[in-house]
């Protein structure tokens, strides 16, 4: 039986994600930059897994102040949000 821990031990694709991770995983632009809503811009460095749970995390970087390194779930991170009224993402590409 196959660890699920396992999985990191992988080797990345040509697109930096591993081959088992979901499409929407794999849609992540890595070293791309996005804008959060707010009007701040990130860096996306990794997707990566929880390491109890498997969930997907995107691993990003702030672009202005410290440059802290931060987590979220990549269902969050991919989300459609309403701002005043209008549907937009939390993170776009840009």
């Amino acid at each position: 039986m196959k660890s699920p821990f396992l999985e990191a031990a992988q080797m990345l694709n040509s697109d930096g994600i591993y081959e088992n991770y979901s499409d929407l995983a794999r849609s992540i632009n890595i070293n791309g930059i996005y804008e959060h809503y707010k009007g701040k811009f990130y860096k996306v460095l990794a997707v990566a897994r929880h390491s109890e749970t498997l969930e997907e995390l995107v691993v990003y970087q702030c672009l202005y102040g410290d440059r802290s390194i931060w987590v979220r779930p990549l269902a969050m991170f991919t989300e459609t949000i309403a701002i005043d009224g209008k549907e937009r993402l939390r993170f776009a590409p840009i």
